[in-house]
């Protein structure tokens, strides 16, 4: 493919790192294929990716991150007293998206979640996996009104990516496979994985457990707790990675070591070396580890419904162990750990990079009807 000089904006959400780390192999891909790429991101995701891409230009656009409650069965309450200013910083990250590209001249915006970064004349792409927003009880009265809004937003980008394989077996089921008729063009771009081009199996660890920590406060914190001291209870060596990238702290207590963030290579390495790793099963994470073929226990974040199904989904496909955090025991999970098969057999192609060819050598649409409210 011919070098081009187009510009991108990369605009992870910020709700944790995940979406952040999810970039990683598209941005390395776009600077490959000689795109002149802008990463606008905000607090966590925004120390990430300055760490993994320093040569890159950022800006800082600011998102909106809600408290999770400590009660997941508040989640719907909470997030619908958070709408308001939900939609207020929405509109706010709008306006400083367009002086972004009016002062970088971009051409191309790629947008994490972020349902309301899109902008006329320029090609709008959204990156997601969840078609269908999962819901549970009560909840799901309110699923038609839901399928209406996210397909209200959905048509005003130019295309849909989806990090899934297309066929079976598939990481996100009903997640990214719903039976829905979407008028705007979906493409699966694959697995996406910050591992995916390294060599991820060069070095092993002596940690048998491995814990990551992730996602909003104050659930991780709260999870981190209750793992340390779960943990110190085993006679196993174990690593916990607290998703700090901000901090840098490396802490030995007896045989559980601390560390506040790790560099990719250093984490795939903890990753492959564990018998057993222990997380949220947020969707990044998932991808990271279908990579490196590990063997999993689950913690959804409470109210958390995606985590939710997705954790029950790979515990009925007998591929991981998973249990609320409020039951959770870590030593069950470790004796457990080889009556599931781990997070393999999905196979992987080039889609991702069939997908940034076609973006990257199209003649880019330069007007859109996309609707500037938001």
């Amino acid at each position: 493919m011919q070098e081009t000089q187009k510009t991108v904006v990369v605009c992870p959400m910020d709700w944790g790192l995940g979406h952040a780390t999810r970039m990683v192999p598209v941005i390395e891909l776009m600077l490959q294929a000689g795109a002149r790429v802008i990463i606008a991101a905000d607090k966590r995701p925004l120390a990430f990716l300055k760490q993994r891409f320093p040569e890159c230009i950022f800006e800082q656009l600011t998102g909106f991150s809600p408290k999770y409650p400590r009660l997941g069965a508040l989640m719907p309450f909470v997030m619908a007293a958070n709408l308001p200013k939900m939609l207020f910083q929405a509109r706010r990250a709008r306006i400083h998206l367009k002086d972004i590209i009016r002062k970088h001249r971009v051409e191309v915006v790629i947008s994490d979640n972020r349902y309301e970064l899109h902008s006329t004349g320029v090609y709008s792409v959204f990156v997601t996996h969840q078609l269908h927003i999962q819901t549970r009880g009560w909840q799901r009265l309110f699923d038609p009104l839901i399928s209406k809004i996210i397909n209200h937003y959905f048509v005003k980008f130019n295309e849909l990516w989806i990090p899934d394989v297309e066929g079976m077996p598939n990481l996100g089921g009903i997640l990214s496979h719903p039976a829905l008729n979407l008028t705007v063009k979906q493409t699966y771009i694959g697995l996406l994985t910050r591992f995916s081009q390294q060599k991820t199996r060069s070095q092993k660890t002596d940690y048998e457990i491995v814990i990551l920590l992730s996602g909003p406060e104050p659930q991780r914190t709260l999870l981190e707790k209750n793992m340390m001291q779960q943990a110190l209870s085993l006679n196993v060596n174990a690593v916990i990675v607290q998703g700090k990238p901000e901090m840098e702290e490396d802490v030995q207590h007896h045989h559980l070591r601390v560390v506040s963030h790790a560099d990719d290579q250093t984490m795939a390495s903890l990753i492959y070396g564990a018998e057993l790793v222990v997380c949220r099963p947020g969707y990044s994470t998932l991808m990271d580890l279908t990579v490196l073929q590990k063997k999993a226990a689950f913690i959804p974040t409470p109210g958390q419904t995606e985590q939710e199904y997705l954790a029950r989904k790979l515990f009925a496909e007998g591929r991981a162990y998973c249990d609320t955090q409020d039951h959770f025991n870590l030593k069950t999970a470790f004796e457990t750990r080889d009556r599931f098969i781990g997070l393999s057999g999905f196979k992987q192609g080039n889609s991702l990079q069939v997908a940034i060819d076609r973006l990257l050598d199209q003649d880019l649409l330069k007007n859109t009807d996309s609707d500037e409210s938001t």
